[in-house]
């Protein structure tokens, strides 16, 4: 049944259309009809009841809803346009008529919507109540309050970390000195695994009034390594001793030993941080420091350990000196 004598030709579809093109339909009841290829550009729907319709391939863009009752709907196969911008010079409707536009939700409720297997990169949520809202399960309540005490325990750190003078390496003389202490050859590994550098400290701890001599309460880590190719601390066993600077000479306990180290350039730098963290310190001195000062490693390093040592603590300090070749 035809609804209006006046004909347009749609270009896309190739079609002759009834064109009802600013006529008013008043009190139409439409249910259980089928509208193929009907252009909708600009209509205004008011208090149209649309319960268990069911809509394929609509083309929305710059549409207005408002005021809409949509318990139990069912969005499927939503999709963007695919492309990067829009394009606005073709009819809308047509493959050369794009609209990029972000999707806007404003005062709407959309309490208990479910959202599955959607791609909701880049959403923006402004002011949206969301008591009970839960991603994969997670309360969003519970992933907001970590995120604030993540990031003001992240702000004390930083605010921390940002009053303590930055150390740079610095080239520095020191005289010769010997050590009296506890030695073993083991890789990075073996010595992280067995705890072998902490049980070295509480020997040398445990014996230190037997060392009367000492020239401090300083405790020194010295490590020798194998001068080879292709070393790898990781791998490869070097030697570390663990003691105090005494005169040379000093008697020492069972199981001590006595080495002595010549007077020589160190390049120093003060490891801020925990222990755990002294890596990327040694990564510089061994690493871009070296290259850049044109300098070789005599093979040998040492750390001190004096009332700044707090291994687990973000304040921890530790001197850290790499003996350098001549």
């Amino acid at each position: 049944m035809a609804l209006t004598d006046k004909r347009m030709f749609d270009r896309k579809g190739g079609f002759e259309l009834e064109d009802l093109r600013g006529e008013k339909l008043h009190m139409a009841c439409l249910k259980g009809a089928e509208l193929h290829g009907v252009d909708a550009r600009d209509t205004s729907l008011a208090h149209v009841n649309f319960v268990h319709s069911k809509w394929e391939h609509i083309f929305f863009s710059n549409v207005h809803v408002n005021e809409a009752q949509m318990g139990g709907t069912l969005f499927e196969n939503i999709r963007r346009p695919d492309a990067e911008f829009s394009r606005l010079e073709e009819e809308a409707g047509t493959d050369g008529w794009i609209n990029v536009e972000p999707v806007r939700f404003l005062t709407s409720d959309l309490s208990n919507a479910i959202f599955e297997s959607c791609n909701l990169s880049g959403v923006d949520l402004i002011d949206c109540k969301v008591e009970g809202m839960r991603i994969n399960g997670i309360p969003v309540e519970e992933l907001l309050r970590s995120y604030t005490e993540n990031k003001e325990t992240a702000a004390a750190i930083e605010e921390e970390h940002a009053s303590v003078a930055p150390s740079v390496p610095t080239v520095v003389t020191k005289p010769g000195f010997t050590i009296a202490g506890i030695t073993f050859d083991a890789n990075l590994q073996e010595i992280e695994e067995q705890q072998l550098g902490k049980a070295a400290l509480e020997k040398v701890r445990a014996a230190r009034e037997q060392l009367a001599e000492r020239l401090s309460d300083d405790v020194y880590l010295v490590q020798v390594y194998p001068m080879k190719p292709g070393f790898n601390p990781h791998a490869d066993a070097f030697t570390q001793l663990v003691g105090y600077v005494v005169p040379e000479g000093t008697f020492v306990p069972d199981g001590f030993v006595l080495r002595s180290f010549p007077e020589r350039e160190y390049v120093k730098m003060t490891h801020i941080g925990r222990e755990s963290e002294l890596g990327r310190t040694y990564d510089l001195l061994y690493g871009r420091w070296l290259q850049e000062n044109g300098r070789q490693p005599a093979g040998y390093d040492f750390e001190v350990w004096d009332d700044r040592y707090k291994p687990e603590q973000d304040d921890n300090e530790i001197d850290v000196h790499v003996a350098l070749a001549p």
